[in-house]
């Protein structure tokens, strides 16, 4: 927190990022604030979104820190499924083990990133994000 801290010193800086990633826990320890924050929801193990309108708060001598309400979601553009797996670098990393080129990692043979994901080196809501991502592509791909 010192290092980011020191880095926004005589700086205007903007948190912003997905609802309940902690944007305004952050800036409440960061500035002394007192933000409304909301209770992790124990499910999906991250914040519930709280934030709902802008805040522009200042940082002891110098700056400023702005809050900002969460993104809820976003679309994907011009993203081919095989370019999907480079954004989950855990995936791409175990997707190197794959016996077989072109593994969506979904239900193929010998499959490293199943493979890290049973022995619980990928998260599996990360993986559920990158599979939320590879079936929005199918759709989007497919013939009407």
């Amino acid at each position: 927190m010192e290092a980011l801290k020191k880095a926004m010193e005589g700086r205007s800086s903007v948190l912003s990022g997905q609802s309940g990633a902690g944007k305004s826990s952050i800036i409440n320890e960061i500035t002394g604030s007192s933000l409304r924050v909301g209770e992790i929801i124990e499910k999906t193990r991250k914040g519930s979104h709280t934030t709902t309108t802008t805040h522009l708060l200042p940082l002891g001598h110098d700056g400023f820190c702005i809050d900002t309400p969460g993104i809820k979601s976003f679309g994907l553009w011009d993203l081919k499924p095989e370019e999907v797996e480079r954004y989950f670098t855990e995936i791409a990393t175990a997707a190197e083990k794959c016996k077989f080129t072109g593994c969506r990692h979904i239900q193929e043979p010998d499959c490293g990133v199943q493979r890290a994901l049973k022995k619980g080196t990928i998260s599996p809501l990360r993986f559920e994000s990158y599979c939320a991502l590879m079936n929005e592509l199918k759709e989007e791909h497919r013939p009407r």
